[in-house]
């Protein structure tokens, strides 16, 4: 429920790490956790592109958009 502490906590993350996967999927999750859609989505699909083969983000990534296109 502290999704505002994470998302704050990942993005500094993601300065310190701009190439993490692991950062970039949970980065995503928090963006969706807290509405923003649009930068779920593209977070997603940043991770994706560096890790096509990552089961977590894949999945992640498979349940956002069949909530995000229904």
């Amino acid at each position: 429920g502290l999704w505002s502490e994470a998302l704050f906590r990942f993005e500094q993350a993601k300065l310190l790490e701009p190439g993490s996967v692991a950062v970039l999927n949970n980065l995503a999750i928090c963006y969706e956790a807290g509405g923003r859609f649009e930068e779920a989505l593209e977070t997603y699909r940043q991770a994706l592109e560096m890790a096509p083969a990552n089961k977590a983000v894949k999945q992640n990534y498979s349940r956002f958009a069949e909530f995000y296109q229904g």
